[in-house]
């Protein structure tokens, strides 16, 4: 069976848009979570909940890319050069080319441009449909801007999978290494949650947290009783996932060994996660089968943690259940940042990874009143980071319609 490792990584975040900047503002407990102004949103007067995770993308950003000039293709196109140039991989032959595959993608086209062009055409009477409609339209524009750029040839694909996109892309990259499709995938994914039709449409799903509109910074914190709801946000993060013999061979810088992948659908609800838990409890306890180890070897989880109020529940519970006492420590940056749904399953990952690699967990912020399973309280890492040199970490994400993936990464 192939090895598969990790070589670079790439991150475009509210806590700023390269690896050093991201990992010290969490370790110093910052917040990337704002009040939404015009700067922001246009048409900001009109949203009932006006706070968010915002990333900055200029116009020269914009003008790298080759299609569907928008903020999510812009995100993803940035995190996957950082990545690549972390990675030191550029394909130069034309082997290298088609042993190199792309899989990014969102939970949904950028809808500001979509928007815009759509009113056109009803504008028009459909006689005109602008030739950058489908562009903007099609979640692939997030995978092909990359392709095209560096000319890769390998397999390619875009994941709209909702919240669980980012790590379904970075499994499905994992099997395609180990079913020798590649040698090499970059993987991960894209989100713009900063748009007003989406903060009023997730708003009344009851998704959001209404509590703390004059302290954006305190609104998101995951497994705290005063928790009423996730902060929508921007981001991006990118994982270059390489065949291990050949980084070894290249003498590339390896950062952690991904061992082990798993996907499950609970088939429970569109929008709620079965009470118990059940999906994510499958996914944590395929992987550690799948990687050979028991659940005492696991030292770190970095948790789906959304700050919902059934969603942390759930994955609370399935910890509970298949961890012992005291359990992993456990970890959620999107305290610091929100969440960025499709976007959020890379740089979670690679936030995992420095805490391998570092042997220190950043808090979780806000979390000043634990979320209690029965009596227990699961192995928080709150108000300051905590030291801890753990071999195996696992990551969680979940997304609306039931689906769960889970990522087991071993320190290199």
């Amino acid at each position: 069976m192939k090895r598969v490792v990790v070589t670079g990584m790439g991150i475009v975040s509210p806590l700023g848009n390269d690896l050093t900047s991201f990992w010290q503002a969490l370790l110093l407990s910052k917040s990337g979570v704002r009040k939404l102004t015009k700067d922001h949103l246009q048409d900001s007067e009109h949203l009932e909940i006006k706070i968010g995770g915002t990333v900055e993308i200029t116009t020269k950003d914009m003008e790298q890319l080759k299609y569907g000039k928008n903020k999510q293709n812009a995100m993803a196109f940035l995190a996957s050069k950082m990545a690549m140039e972390d990675a030191n991989w550029i394909p130069q032959t034309e082997d290298e080319k088609y042993r190199t595959g792309v899989f990014l993608g969102a939970v949904k086209s950028h809808l500001s441009p979509l928007l815009h062009v759509t009113h056109q055409i009803f504008k028009e009477n459909f006689r005109i449909v602008p030739s950058e409609f489908y562009n903007h339209l099609n979640i692939f524009m997030t995978t092909s801007n990359v392709v095209t750029a560096y000319d890769i040839r390998g397999p390619t694909s875009a994941y709209g999978s909702a919240c669980a996109a980012g790590q379904c892309s970075i499994a499905e990259g994992f099997n395609s290494i180990q079913d020798d499709d590649a040698d090499v995938m970059i993987v991960g994914n894209a989100d713009h949650g900063i748009h007003s039709y989406l903060l009023n449409g997730l708003n009344r799903l009851g998704a959001l947290n209404r509590k703390y509109a004059d302290e954006p910074e305190k609104a998101s914190r995951p497994f705290d009783e005063d928790r009423g709801g996730f902060v929508a946000a921007d981001g991006s993060g990118v994982l270059v996932l390489e065949e291990y013999e050949h980084a070894i061979k290249r003498n590339a810088k390896i950062y952690a060994e991904l061992k082990a992948v798993s996907l499950c659908t609970e088939s429970y609800h569109p929008t709620r996660p079965h009470l118990e838990g059940d999906g994510i409890f499958r996914t944590m306890e395929t992987v550690m089968k799948r990687a050979g180890i028991n659940p005492e070897d696991v030292g770190i989880i970095h948790t789906h943690g959304t700050s919902t109020t059934e969603g942390d529940s759930a994955e609370a519970t399935a910890i509970g259940r298949l961890f012992p006492e005291p359990g992993p420590m456990i970890m959620g940056i999107k305290s610091n940042m929100g969440h960025m749904m499709a976007g959020v399953g890379g740089i979670q990952s690679a936030a995992l990874i420095l805490a391998l690699k570092n042997g220190v967990v950043p808090p979780i912020l806000n979390l000043k009143n634990p979320l209690k399973i029965g009596d227990r309280v699961l192995n928080y890492v709150m108000d300051k980071p905590r030291e801890k040199e753990a071999r195996f970490g696992i990551t969680n994400n979940a997304g609306f319609g039931g689906l769960n993936c889970s990522l087991l990464f071993e320190k290199y």
